[in-house]
């Protein structure tokens, strides 16, 4: 069996066989908000090598 990142789990529906031929749908996430929480989200996803999207409502990078 292929070897499986931390973020996958193998599905019970399917035998390991039918799982390496079976391609599971990449998801695509929306982030809402580039604070601190959307930016780690963001990092997490880029990991586990998913795809995102971040949307932020702000024109200009404000500091802390």
């Amino acid at each position: 069996m292929a070897e499986q990142s931390r973020y996958e789990t193998q599905d019970p529906l399917f035998t390991e066989e039918e799982e390496e031929t079976y391609k599971r749908p990449s998801p695509h996430v929306l982030i809402v908000g580039a604070g601190l929480a959307g930016l780690y989200l963001a990092i997490l996803l880029e990991e586990a090598n998913i795809s995102y999207q971040v949307f932020e409502r702000a024109e200009k990078v404000k500091t802390l």
